[in-house]
C-alpha cells in the first residue's frame, strides 16, 4: 500500500496512540481496504444490467468476500478486533 508523507507521519502518531506495531496496522488497513472495494463492488453490482459483467462481479465479490474473512480472522487473532459488523454484506 502506497502512503504519502502525511499520511505516514499521521499513521506513525496513530501507531504510538493505540500500541499497535506495524504488522497490526497492516492487517487492519488490509481488511478496511478488502471493506471498501467490497462495498463498491456491491454497488457496481446494484447498477449493471449487462450479464457478463454481472457475472464478474459476482466472482469477484465472492473472491473479496474470501479475503475479507481471511484478514477478520487474522485481526481477530491477535486481539485487533470483536465480534464486530462492519456493514459488508455477504
Amino acid at each position: 500500500m502506497v502512503h504519502s508523507t502525511a499520511t505516514k507521519l499521521s499513521r506513525k502518531k496513530y501507531l504510538k496512540k493505540y500500541g499497535l506495531i506495524p504488522e497490526d496496522a497492516e492487517l487492519i488497513d488490509s481488511l478496511q481496504l478488502v471493506k471498501d472495494s467490497l462495498t463498491f463492488a456491491h454497488h457496481s453490482f446494484d447498477i449493471t444490467t449487462d450479464r457478463a459483467l454481472l457475472d464478474s462481479i459476482a466472482y469477484e465479490i465472492m473472491s473479496l468476500n474470501k479475503k475479507y474473512e481471511y484478514y477478520l480472522r487474522r485481526c481477530k487473532e491477535r486481539g485487533l478486533v470483536g465480534n464486530v459488523n462492519f456493514g459488508v454484506r455477504v
